[in-house]
């Protein structure tokens, strides 16, 4: 039997609500970094930081230490 690449990710997401949510809120991270919408991408860190395992955590508060430069980037 061969499952597709959703099929894959669908019955992994199944396993774990937490990885569940932490995969969806990269793919919407992801999505408004590659759309350029700086007020989007970091109003979602903000919102989630304390939410959010400590390793993203992390990530979030380095985000937010260098949001001007990001934003620059973009």
């Amino acid at each position: 039997m061969h499952l597709t690449n959703k099929e894959i990710l669908d019955k992994l997401l199944s396993y774990s609500e937490d990885l569940k949510h932490h995969y969806q809120l990269y793919q919407l991270l992801l999505f408004h970094f590659q759309n350029k919408e700086p007020e989007k991408f970091f109003g979602l860190i903000e919102d989630n930081l304390k939410q959010v395992h400590p390793i993203f955590q992390t990530v979030f508060k380095t985000f937010l230490k260098d949001k001007e430069k990001i934003i620059n980037a973009l």
